[in-house]
């Protein structure tokens, strides 16, 4: 059975390293390329605050149900 040296698994780790590197760099030119949604980050919470007030009340209920049906009770 032929041993690794130290040098073969530390080539390993660094070419690992620089695939998942260079995934996470295309992810993130391929998000900035995209436009804004309006279902996203800070956006989710504009669009709630400037939704309908006789509909305000519903939609928070209903992310709160989202909420405890699927993450909290998870």
């Amino acid at each position: 059975m032929t041993t690794y040296k130290h040098t073969q698994i530390g080539y390993l780790m660094l070419s690992v390293t620089l695939a998942v590197l260079a995934f996470f760099a295309w992810a993130y030119s391929t998000a900035l390329a995209e436009p804004a949604s309006v279902d996203s980050g800070p956006n989710f919470a504009v669009w709630i605050t400037e939704s309908n007030p006789k509909l305000k009340n519903e939609v928070v209920k209903s992310i709160e149900k989202f909420i405890t049906t699927y993450l909290i009770n998870f």
